[in-house]
């Protein structure tokens, strides 16, 4: 990334669009934190990224990358991770439905208790499905800075038309 020069202000929405290897992941990553700029600089407000506390960086974002993780464990706590201890069954819920997984869910015999992954004899999810469950899981943090890397790469047509119309929402 060379010559970059880009300001996010509450409440916008922002796509990044370009080829492969453009650098849109990466320049994400550096927004995060979780890389660090070889020159130039990273603000956040008025100050240098870099002299924030790294817990309170962590706390503004909440993202679902192409590489998600498939945890082998139930529904609820896939969602749940994305704020241990911090969110109830309300939330897990909302984060669910916004991310379009609760129809699935709720199809699933023992819905939010249902084990996943087919190593442990649980339910097995489709692509489509883990990376809703991801959304979801990134939603119900309610961070300040939602980042969707890809969020409708396993997505069919139809539920990707529905991720997008729920962006705002989102």
């Amino acid at each position: 990334l060379v010559d970059l020069d880009l300001e996010i202000r509450p409440g916008e929405h922002l796509a990044l669009v370009g080829e492969n290897g453009a650098g849109k992941t990466t320049l994400v990553k550096l927004m995060m934190g979780l890389y660090k700029p070889t020159s130039g600089r990273i603000m956040l407000g008025e100050r240098p990224l870099q002299e924030w506390p790294q817990r309170q960086v962590r706390l503004l974002f909440a993202a679902v990358f192409q590489d998600f993780v498939r945890y082998q464990f139930p529904v609820r706590d896939n969602i749940v991770f994305g704020a241990w201890g911090e969110k109830g069954d309300t939330e897990m819920r909302q984060a669910a439905d916004l991310a379009g997984a609760a129809e699935f869910i709720e199809a699933m015999e023992e819905q939010y208790d249902t084990l996943l992954g087919k190593q442990l004899g649980g339910e097995d999810l489709s692509m489509g499905q883990w990376q809703r469950l991801a959304t979801a899981r990134a939603l119900v943090r309610e961070a300040e800075f939602i980042v969707l890397d890809e969020p409708t790469a396993a997505l069919d047509p139809k539920a990707e038309a529905e991720v997008y119309r729920r962006f705002d929402e989102m």
